[in-house]
């Protein structure tokens, strides 16, 4: 399937610089492999010139919305919260050009959704934002001072979530309806999951950074700065939303559950051999793929239609028999033997109201 998205023109106000693109025409297969809305289409940024810190001023217009530095600040903010401010002063500087491309991105994701008359209630940005909170392990009001100590703020990362649903929306209107699973299909992964039943699957990661082959020294080594701060305590999540190129970006980078047959040749025997977890052994050196540099974590590890011990829930009854003060160890003893025999024949926790009384 292929359909139109429309003329956006780009400014780049502290830059000197105007940028515009005609119409251009995007593959499904395009969308789903871009990290933002015409994310492959927009051409390469540099920063010409010095940017005042204390000039407030538009760092960029995308079909009439601003961007101005404070946005720019505050995103970057967001991220430096996110990874504890374990960024040093040249990633800084990445970052806030990725960021850039992030909100120009987010501003193009808007549009489009706005132009099929797809509209983002409050309440529902409202409720993500409470759950983002809550992985933060904060109430909604000590999120916003959290965020506010860290010289951003709510609407920061309100826009941010309005871009992501917006874009999921644009994509399930285009995209979902020409997707049909019949049962034959079904049965054949339920089979596949039998199949497979006991192996070993993994709950990966992914950072993907396009390269060429002029480009894959210079990405090689901003993906080798990458490793290093992730495995310095930097956030693996806030890294993947920033820089990934990968459609899995909006969700920090997250792959779900795959087994090892199902990643890439060059992936696979990187993944299976990290660590399970949050230390700097689950996460890989750069891997060259196709297209670019990967870098993966391993987050969990389980046995395909295995039950984990882990998850297991255990639902307990408890029984006690107060005994005299004055009674005989005799006498006790007896009690105990018939409290035994009560319990050991009752067939299960269903008959303990019956026995107890």
């Amino acid at each position: 399937m292929r359909f139109n998205t429309k003329m956006f023109s780009l400014m780049l106000i502290g830059t000197a610089m105007t940028l515009t693109a005609a119409p251009t025409a995007l593959t499904a297969q395009e969308v789903g492999q871009s990290g933002g809305f015409l994310a492959g289409d927009i051409p390469e940024m540099r920063v010409v010139g010095d940017i005042d810190p204390t000039l407030r001023k538009a760092q960029a217009i995308v079909n009439g919305d601003v961007i101005t530095d404070t946005d720019i600040d505050q995103r970057v903010a967001l991220v430096l919260a996110a990874n504890g401010g374990k960024v040093d002063g040249d990633e800084r500087l990445r970052l806030r050009l990725q960021v850039l491309r992030n909100l120009i991105d987010e501003k193009l994701q808007v549009q489009e959704a706005v132009s099929n008359d797809i509209r983002i209630a409050e309440a529902e940005i409202d409720r993500s934002y409470d759950r983002v909170a809550a992985n933060f392990k904060r109430s909604p009001a000590d999120f916003e001072q959290f965020l506010r100590a860290a010289d951003s703020s709510p609407a920061s990362i309100k826009a941010q979530i309005k871009g992501e649903l917006a874009w999921n929306r644009v994509l399930r209107r285009k995209v979902e309806p020409l997707v049909n699973v019949g049962d034959d299909e079904v049965q054949a992964i339920i089979a596949k999951l039998n199949a497979a039943k006991g192996k070993d699957e993994f709950h990966v990661g992914e950072i993907f950074l396009t390269a060429t082959a002029e480009t894959e020294a210079r990405v090689m080594d901003d993906a080798a700065r990458i490793v290093g701060q992730i495995r310095g305590g930097a956030s693996f999540v806030a890294y993947a939303r920033q820089f990934s190129e990968a459609s899995s970006a909006g969700v920090g980078g997250d792959l779900g559950w795959v087994r090892a047959e199902q990643l890439a040749d060059t992936v696979s025997p990187v993944v299976t051999a990290l660590a399970p977890g949050a230390g700097a052994s689950s996460i890989s050196d750069p891997i060259r793929v196709t297209g670019g540099v990967a870098i993966m974590a391993l987050l969990e590890k389980r046995q395909v239609l295995a039950a984990d011990p882990e998850a297991a829930i255990l639902s307990l009854k408890q029984m006690s028999m107060p005994l005299p003060a004055n009674i005989t160890e005799a006498q006790a003893m007896t009690k105990v033997k018939e409290f035994q025999t009560a319990t050991q024949t009752m067939g299960g926790c269903g008959r303990v109201e019956e026995v107890g009384k």
